[in-house]
């Protein structure tokens, strides 16, 4: 608790003092607290039957030095310490772009571009993070530059070289990760009518028994909304080898669909469908999630909902929990 209060106030003073030093026409504050209640309806050994809990803190700061030049930056506290679970605050974001009339480079620790666009259909990350993501198919920021333009009106492209092992990973070799996202559409369908197909692509070179091998990652995705309705699919698959000679391919499918049903209210729901090694019989599961989403006021979303995971292993139960989400932002 006190490393974490140290490093709270040592960054709160970095903050103060850009803070201060900026103009304060251009600067734009955002912070968002992801909090929920859990009960284990499943009997699981080990299992937490009753817990409150804070999934995700962020506080996020940029601004503009002129029309050419911006910087964000974004801290996260998060969970991860395996063994005492206590809450770490860490820097997750910290760009400068600079935006040209050939497109915008990106340069510093930022966002990935592997799954902007499906957590963006998908619309709930406070309820739970893109399946890409949750499943490690990529980091979610990551250190490098990156590229961006809007190539025709409906057309976007993001290309990036990064160090590969995300934003919490100091490099540990010299190779770099290379992806590719290209979007087609409107590319904001939780506040916006329309549609969006699109893929994401990333190769990185790694060093196995001195051998040079790839990992790579390639997704196809699509989304539309339209009368209050919004529905989105995604399939993506990892290739990887575990030695030199043992290789491996991670397979996902998830769908999820929205209805407002009046004004502030959502019912939502969300199937994935994980195989961690295609030459593996019965190794993946099914995630299932289903609920409501109530805007309660600006800021502020209650999304109580139930989640079944069920292994593919004959015999073997579900596990299932209720949950109630919330998402205070400013």
């Amino acid at each position: 608790m006190k490393n974490l209060l140290q490093k709270t106030v040592l960054l709160t003073m970095i903050f103060g003092a850009v803070l201060t030093a900026q103009d304060k026409s251009a600067e734009k504050i955002t912070g968002q607290i992801f909090f929920d209640y859990t009960n284990t309806l499943s009997k699981e050994a080990g299992k937490t039957n009753h817990e409150f809990e804070f999934t995700r803190i962020y506080f996020g700061y940029e601004n503009a030095v002129s029309d050419e030049i911006k910087y964000y930056f974004l801290i996260d506290a998060d969970r991860t310490d395996a063994d005492n679970q206590r809450l770490e605050v860490f820097i997750k974001n910290a760009k400068i772009d600079w935006i040209t009339k050939y497109g915008t480079i990106m340069i510093g620790m930022q966002g990935m571009n592997m799954f902007t666009l499906q957590e963006a259909n998908w619309g709930y990350r406070f309820i739970e993070k893109s399946v890409m993501d949750v499943k490690g198919f990529s980091s979610s920021a990551d250190i490098g530059i990156a590229y961006a333009n809007k190539i025709t009106k409906e057309l976007d492209v993001k290309f990036m070289v990064t160090n590969g092992g995300g934003f919490k990973k100091a490099e540990a070799d010299k190779y770099k990760k290379y992806s590719l996202n290209l979007g087609f559409g409107e590319n904001k369908l939780a506040s916006k009518e329309g549609y969006n197909i699109g893929t994401s692509v990333s190769v990185e070179p790694v060093k196995i028994n001195d051998n040079l091998e790839y990992t790579t990652v390639y997704g196809v995705f699509g989304g539309f909304q339209f009368g209050g309705f919004r529905m989105g699919a995604e399939f993506d698959q990892k290739f990887s080898k575990t030695s030199a000679n043992v290789s491996k391919t991670e397979m996902i499918i998830s769908a999820y669909a929205n209805y407002s049903i009046i004004e502030n209210l959502d019912v939502f729901g969300r199937a994935d469908i994980y195989d961690p090694n295609s030459k593996t019989y019965n190794d993946g599961e099914n995630y299932f999630i289903g609920g409501f989403n109530y805007n309660a006021s600006k800021g502020l979303s209650v999304a109580p909902n139930i989640r079944v995971k069920q292994s593919w292993n004959e015999g073997s139960d579900a596990q299932v929990d209720f949950k109630v989400n919330f998402l205070f932002k400013i």
